[in-house]
């Protein structure tokens, strides 16, 4: 069976079951907005088997099925619409993975990592550039960046856009200073990420709603707020000024102070998560509801640890 395939029916069989949208959904609120900590025993189960049990690239494309779902309000098994922007999904979340291993781990100036992230953009958006390395991660990252730029077909201003921001939000986060500015940077990020499925949308269906774009990109900022939590010890050995390592450099680092960062990030999150709820309700869509339920309940467990 095709990957694309296996997008489609492996995840319509875990998240889109009935029963499990009957048990959680009447408690996605509460569980989520740390009202409560407890998830129904079922659902906890279904979403951690996709946790530990499947590839990373179904996830990536789950996350551009979702999103294409809550801005379309359309949710048909064989959409081919539907099923190229998991496909397209797969391609750039893998190229994305692949450029944070390279710039996190790899490279250490701003110039460097921002000289290979203009590099593959060239590669994505013009179809040159092929950076010229024998390194595993960097073949990898040529390939799917150049087989972005052979099969999506459709036109890639959108895209463009969203992926030049998406750079200099990556960038800041290795030169910024200010507190302040690494918290609202890390909000940006996580919004402009969840803008390149928004763009894929618009670009497949020329489907435009605001309120459901904006309640995608509180959803994005909400997650990278709390993988910023989850990667402070990597991120500070990586020299990423994200909010956690620049309050652990000029407070120190102790279990008071990390208590804080934590009290912190999870706040702001959860200010993020409740205004892309709300948002979602002042559509009046149950369906998109459900459809936020499946991607939140799977950021939630993704996270677990550092939100209880």
């Amino acid at each position: 069976m095709k990957l694309v395939n296996l997008v489609q029916h492996g995840y319509e069989a875990l998240l889109l079951t009935p029963s499990i949208y009957r048990e959680y959904k009447k408690d996605i609120k509460v569980s989520l907005l740390g009202e409560s900590s407890s998830l129904n025993e079922n659902a906890e189960r279904y979403f951690r088997t996709i946790k530990y049990g499947f590839l990373p690239k179904l996830v990536a494309g789950y996350l551009g099925i979702k999103s294409f779902d809550i801005l379309t309000d359309r949710e048909k098994s064989f959409d081919t619409d539907r099923l190229e922007i998991g496909k397209h999904s797969i391609t750039l979340v893998s190229l994305n993975n692949k450029a944070d291993i390279i710039i996190d781990k790899k490279l250490k100036s701003v110039k460097e990592k921002g000289d290979v992230l203009r590099k593959l953009f060239s590669i994505m958006f013009e179809g040159k550039d092929i950076i010229e390395s024998q390194d595993l991660d960097y073949i990898s990252a040529n390939a799917h960046a150049l087989s972005f730029y052979n099969n999506y077909t459709r036109p890639k201003s959108n895209l463009a856009n969203v992926y030049d921001l998406l750079i200099k939000c990556t960038l800041k986060q290795v030169s910024v200073s200010d507190m302040d500015e690494a918290l609202e940077n890390a909000e940006i990020r996580g919004a402009t990420y969840m803008g390149i499925f928004i763009a894929m949308t618009e670009d497949v269906t020329k489907i435009e709603d605001e309120r459901r774009e904006r309640a995608i990109r509180h959803f994005g900022s909400y997650a990278q707020l709390l993988d910023d939590l989850e990667d402070i010890d990597d991120d500070r050995e990586e020299e990423m000024n994200t909010f956690p390592v620049l309050f652990l450099k000029y407070y120190g680092d102790s279990p008071a102070n990390r208590r804080k960062i934590k009290e912190t990030m999870l706040e702001r999150a959860r200010i993020n998560l409740k205004k892309g709820i709300d948002l979602l309700e002042s559509v009046k869509s149950q369906e998109d509801l459900i459809a936020f339920a499946d991607f939140a309940v799977l950021i939630h467990l993704v996270y677990e640890k550092i939100v209880k």
